[in-house]
């Protein structure tokens, strides 16, 4: 459809739904993917180019999508014997993906399009043959081969304050050939930052470093392997435990902060964002999922060791699916009993009634463990 320059293309998806653009004099102003049929789609997507055009004619542009919706019913699917499987190795999620072809990296930014500030995502790519280039997001990349590289999920439109980690200055001097920093020189840096910020034995401060630094260097490119190490320290409260989770936080890849979060909403939150790096504060059913903060600060002169287990990504998703993890049953006689996961709320709701709700500390820790036998109890 055509309306004071305001164009709708659309692109079939799956189940019905269409990935449609709004353009606005050729530039887009609105993407979407939705379901033509379903009256709450239309009016959104309506709404939303109307915010952004003002002289769009909402009549018409939900007129035209229930044409769109019509056609495609009249049209149906296609027949099952004419539907080929593809190669699932083709199909790659848009925030960072690595092929034999192609890397890409999606950034989300803001462009002024015709004098209005429109919020967008960016692929950033590099060919196998050196080249690099950046254009808009969408649904494939065309290969050399004439194949195509499918991606999946296409992420709806970004906010205006959402903040791209990779800086524009950064991205410009990219697109110009600036060359990667040396790999060992960049190890050198972060290990030395980190060792700025904690407090650690001197036996064991550049190990502990090392293995934090090579952790959040993992993190840029862990697909290559079938199982990683992840990080899983605990520590008293006040014991420098946030300090490093800032630490890890600005390191890592696209990273996740949480606090006892269960297995299945991990689960759901890496699969809808695309989190690399998952940093919990404690752990319920999850086995693995990433990094725990380690505790020394500055100035606190408190230890810390950093324990490196092998996990393996496959096993742990399989249990999402398969098997809830078993229950182990102890006999705790004292705080000092308590599993990790449950010793560490222990200690904060110690922390809490002190403090907060002015107990002595010996009051305030028995009345906590018995909080938390009480919890445990009702574990299934």
């Amino acid at each position: 459809m055509a309306d004071d320059g305001l164009i709708l293309e659309s692109t079939p998806t799956s189940g019905g739904k269409f990935k449609v653009t709004a353009r606005l004099a050729g530039q887009p102003i609105h993407m979407d993917t939705i379901d033509p049929a379903n009256a709450n789609h239309r009016k959104q997507f309506v709404a939303a180019v109307a915010k952004k055009a003002s002289a769009a004619d909402a009549a018409a542009l939900d007129a035209e999508l229930l044409r769109l919706a019509d056609t495609w019913n009249a049209k149906g699917e296609a027949p099952a014997a004419a539907l080929v499987e593809m190669d699932i190795s083709r199909i790659v999620r848009p925030e960072y993906f690595t092929t034999a072809d192609v890397t890409g990296l999606t950034v989300p930014v803001v462009i002024d399009a015709g004098g209005k500030p429109s919020p967008r995502w960016m692929q950033y790519l590099r060919w196998s043959d050196g080249r690099r280039e950046s254009k808009e997001l969408s649904e494939c990349i065309k290969l050399p081969s004439g194949s195509r590289l499918w991606i999946h999920p296409v992420p709806g439109e970004p906010t205006m304050s959402t903040k791209a980690a990779w800086s524009s200055q950064s991205r410009k001097n990219w697109l110009e050939g600036s060359t990667a920093p040396n790999p060992a020189d960049l190890f050198k840096r972060i290990c030395k930052r980190i060792a700025n910020y904690l407090d650690l034995p001197p036996e064991s401060a550049p190990g502990t470093t090392a293995t934090m630094a090579l952790w959040a260097m993992l993190t840029y490119g862990y697909q290559a392997w079938d199982a990683v190490p992840y990080l899983f320290v605990g520590g008293p409260m006040a014991s420098g435990k946030s300090t490093a989770f800032a630490i890890l936080k600005e390191l890592v890849f696209r990273p996740l902060t949480s606090s006892n979060m269960t297995a299945p909403a991990l689960f759901r939150t890496l699969h809808s964002t695309g989190t690399q790096a998952a940093i919990l504060a404690s752990f319920s059913d999850v086995i693995g999922a990433g990094i725990v903060p380690i505790q020394g600060r500055k100035g606190r002169k408190k230890r810390v060791g950093v324990g490196v287990m092998r996990y393996n990504a496959v096993e742990f998703l399989k249990s999402l699916f398969e098997e809830r993890p078993s229950t182990v049953r102890v006999q705790v006689i004292g705080p000092d009993d308590l599993p990790a996961e449950w010793h560490m709320a222990w200690d904060e709701r110690a922390a809490i009634m002190e403090f907060d709700g002015g107990l002595p500390r010996e009051r305030a820790e028995a009345e906590a463990l018995k909080i938390i036998l009480e919890e445990m109890a009702r574990q299934p």
